[in-house]
């Protein structure tokens, strides 16, 4: 599901130029369900040959990233004013996302006192701001998002939240990665309330070598109940129509969808088949969660410009729909989307979805997604 594709190139007074339609188009698509596209994924059992995964980041900003492969967290969290210290380890699998524009990585923590989660991060490097982004999914389902600024001469990063706002302008937290190494970096995070540290996270972490591609992996299954109504595991076909002003337009699509962080978030790898706007093969990724806590749906799309746009919404079990709408675009605070999602059957389902500049509708239209494949 999604809108803004062409959003954030676009959008100057008098609307949507053509570049920021071909986003948008890819974007729609991938919004669809949530079960988009994926230009890196290719499993030994993909019929429909999608383009291989990405072994290398595609623009120079990112190649200062972390190796893929299998890295090692030494890590220890320590909270000042209770005078103690925990401590936990964790194993990350890095691989590369997005034709080479994403760095995906999956993290499970285990703790000194015997208990464990799980983190799905990804990094890109946002072209039309020259920032760098951040976005973390928790275990809980829910999304932060980061913005940082590299050093070359400290070989450091420094990263700030932006997503959600931050309502209570106290609290503060200050993140920040040493590369010290190409297989070797250093993570200090401070959570500060005024001018008091109340907690106090340092990592250490080294690579270990390289891991097997996702795209080998087994596709896995929600690990809730409520996730299933996100869509299902397996390779898709998407076809999408709509309209910028009075132009319409025809895309095709096809990607996977899959299971990532142990069943707590539906990820989508695809590519741009076909289309009216000649952008065949772009690659396309978006990421859905469940909220635990809120106890709602989100969603970010991931374009290949390195912006990212956020997403909340909310399940009706009775006309099985799923209705979206944009809390962050990464075209601008002046954008803003909204979706319908309904689920016709078991590996069908209908979209339709609106973009609005300043409140005025610039951009909308419908398609439909259908499963072609289920992975094991």
């Amino acid at each position: 599901m999604f809108v803004l594709a062409a959003c954030h190139a676009a959008v100057r007074v008098g609307g949507l130029k053509r570049r920021d339609k071909i986003g948008l188009a890819a974007g729609l698509s991938v919004i669809v369900l949530g079960v988009a596209s994926a230009v890196v994924w290719q499993s030994v059992h993909d019929p429909i040959g999608l383009p291989p995964r990405a072994t290398a980041p595609a623009i120079p900003e990112l190649h200062m990233m972390e190796q893929p492969g299998l890295w090692e967290q030494q890590g220890e969290v320590e909270y000042p004013e209770q005078n103690k210290t925990a401590r936990f380890t964790s194993s990350d699998t890095v691989y590369w996302a997005l034709d080479g524009r994403a760095l995906m990585i999956e993290s499970h923590y285990e703790t000194d006192q015997g208990g464990g989660d799980g983190e799905l991060m990804v990094k890109t490097y946002n072209n039309a701001t020259g920032k760098y982004l951040q976005t973390l999914f928790t275990d809980r389902g829910r999304v932060v998002a980061f913005e940082g600024e590299w050093s070359e001469t400290e070989r450091a990063m420094s990263w700030q939240p932006f997503y959600p706002t931050n309502n209570v302008p106290q609290m503060t937290v200050v993140l920040g990665e040493l590369m010290i190494a190409p297989d070797r970096k250093r993570i200090r995070t401070q959570y500060r309330h005024f001018a008091a540290v109340r907690k106090e996270v340092r990592v250490e972490s080294r690579r270990l070598g390289d891991g097997p591609s996702p795209d080998t992996w087994e596709s896995g299954t929600p690990a809730h109940e409520a996730l299933s109504v996100l869509g299902q595991a397996g390779l898709w076909l998407e076809q999408q129509t709509f309209k910028i002003g009075e132009e319409e337009v025809k895309i095709l699509i096809r990607g996977r969808t899959r299971w990532a962080q142990n069943g707590r978030c539906l990820v989508f790898e695809g590519v741009v088949v076909e289309s009216d706007l000649g952008d065949a093969g772009a690659p396309l990724m978006w990421i859905k969660s469940f909220d635990h806590d809120l106890k709602l749906f989100r969603y970010a799309y991931f374009w290949d410009s390195g912006a990212v746009d956020h997403y909340i919404g909310g399940w009706n079990p009775t006309n099985k729909k799923l209705t979206w709408r944009s809390m962050h675009a990464g075209a601008g605070e002046e954008f803003s989307h909204s979706l319908e999602e309904t689920v016709e059957q078991p590996g069908v389902r209908r979209w339709k979805f609106k973009t609005r500049e300043f409140g005025k509708v610039v951009a909308e239209g419908e398609g439909v997604n259908r499963l072609q494949v289920t992975d094991p």
